[in-house]
């Protein structure tokens, strides 16, 4: 799923479940502006840390709406899927519309 702000909005007002924004920036891009619930992993440490601190069972959104390159996106989700993260989605902002990463919807 490519999600909106609008659409992350709904979304968590519908789950009850575990949920997380996940941005995979690095620091430096993440303290100078970020969402609210996000949690920083910079993509270089995901595969080291996502077991330490994220859900595998809970749904995991990405954070693709300050990325540069969407490369960086897709490459987070495939990193995700492979250490057995299976609820993704991806908060592309204003791209959405754009099928930025190929995902199995999790919704």
């Amino acid at each position: 799923a490519n999600l909106t702000e609008r659409d992350l909005e709904r979304l968590v007002a519908r789950r009850k479940d575990k949920w997380v924004v996940l941005d995979v920036r690095e620091r430096t891009e993440f303290a100078a502006g970020h969402h609210p619930r996000a949690v920083n992993i910079p993509l270089i440490e995901l595969p080291t840390r996502l077991h330490h601190e994220l859900d595998v069972a809970a749904l995991t959104i990405v954070d693709c709406s300050a990325l540069t390159h969407e490369r960086a996106c897709q490459s987070a989700i495939n990193r995700l899927a492979e250490h057995g993260v299976a609820q993704i989605a991806a908060l592309n902002g204003d791209l959405a519309a754009i099928n930025m990463c190929r995902i199995t919807p999790a919704l």
